[in-house]
């Protein structure tokens, strides 16, 4: 018997944004600017491209008019100069032809040729942020992310595939495609794009599971469990009425880390040992605090010492050997309160 894999699938607002995983993609802008500070004009508009090279590289090429020719080279200067000041930073956004607007975050500007009053302004982009309503939006408030290509996952659901040409079947294909887990008050249906060769993780939101932080929360137990960096390439922040929808930058996921994963085995044998760890993993950082009593947006304190290790294990073993003994000290220092660390020895004291 084949089981179907949750209706989550019917309503994704990720449907109408998979062609963002295509790459190289081009996006043409007849609108794009360049601002400084909050509240001040625009300091170039102008037309342009939006490059997406890879999962890891994006960049914008654009053809802009200066507001004001002298106060924008003023301000180019010391941006380079200063990188690490805010202030001195710009920020691009840009508005395609079919409308959607996106903000493309900080960027650093180059300046290239300049013809007239036009100049060639090109530069690297972090992310792609834009707010989206509509049919195609998922009607309940919820999070979604797709991980490219698809997660070294242990599916228990069954999910075929057909392809047809010309209305004649020419391929079928049946695999282990789902898996649905409850935790930390929240439902999240993991499930495999055939289409993309991608990985779907589907989370409901409640009162313990929610935005800002949920997208974050989802991702973070497969970073230990499977052994690798694991981040979504897509993320979309369902509200009901409207959607965040994120393009971020996402690292090629590596296949022979299993020596910085808890489970120290393949995934696809752990079966349900893998789901208990996950569901267990997930409400721990679901459930923490940091210093002020607040719900932690950055990774736990675990997810970064895990992180630490698997870039470790691309170094030098004498590399992985100081890292993993390190997390290990760290790890020992978040199960034991700094109130039960008393020291094995006696306290010296003083001679008079």
């Amino acid at each position: 018997m084949t089981e179907t894999i949750s209706p989550h699938q019917s309503m994704r607002t990720l449907s109408h944004w998979k062609h963002l995983l295509e790459a190289p993609l081009t996006i043409n802008c007849p609108l794009m600017k360049i601002t400084g500070p909050d509240f001040e004009p625009p300091v170039f508009i102008g037309a342009g491209q939006i490059h997406i090279r890879s999962r890891t590289e994006m960049d914008f090429l654009m053809h802009a008019t200066p507001r004001d020719s002298g106060d924008a080279f003023k301000k180019i200067v010391p941006a380079k100069k200063n990188s690490h000041n805010i202030l001195d930073q710009f920020r691009l956004s840009a508005t395609q032809y079919d409308g959607t607007e996106w903000n493309c975050g900080w960027v650093s500007v180059r300046l290239g040729e300049t013809i007239g009053n036009v100049w060639q302004l090109s530069g690297p982009i972090s992310s792609l942020m834009t707010i989206a309503t509509g049919h195609f939006i998922a009607p309940t408030s919820s999070t979604e992310a797709i991980y490219t290509p698809k997660l070294r996952l242990p599916f228990s659901s069954m999910m075929t595939t057909s392809i047809q040409r010309n209305g004649v079947e020419v391929l079928r294909k049946t695999e282990r495609g789902g898996k649905t887990v409850e935790a930390a008050g929240a439902q999240i249906d993991f499930f495999v794009d055939p289409e993309l060769d991608a990985t779907w993780a589907v989370a409901t939101t409640s009162t313990d599971f929610f935005h800002p932080y949920a997208e974050n929360w989802v991702s973070e137990p497969l970073c230990l469990l499977l052994g690798q960096l694991v981040f979504p390439r897509l993320v979309a922040r369902n509200h009901g009425d409207k959607s965040d929808i994120w393009l971020r930058p996402s690292p090629p996921i590596k296949m022979d880390t299993l020596a910085a994963s808890i489970l120290q085995e393949d995934p696809l044998g752990a079966h349900g040992r893998f789901w208990e760890a996950y569901c267990q993993t997930l409400t721990m950082i679901s459930c923490a605090r940091d210093e002020d009593g607040s719900r932690n947006f950055e990774a736990h304190p675990l997810s970064r010492y895990y992180h630490e290790v698997i870039q470790a294990t691309r170094g030098s073993d004498w590399t992985w050997c100081l890292t993993l003994a390190s997390a290990v000290e760290g790890v020992a220092k978040l199960l034991i309160p700094e109130a039960e660390r008393k020291s094995d020895y006696a306290p010296k004291t003083s001679k008079s």
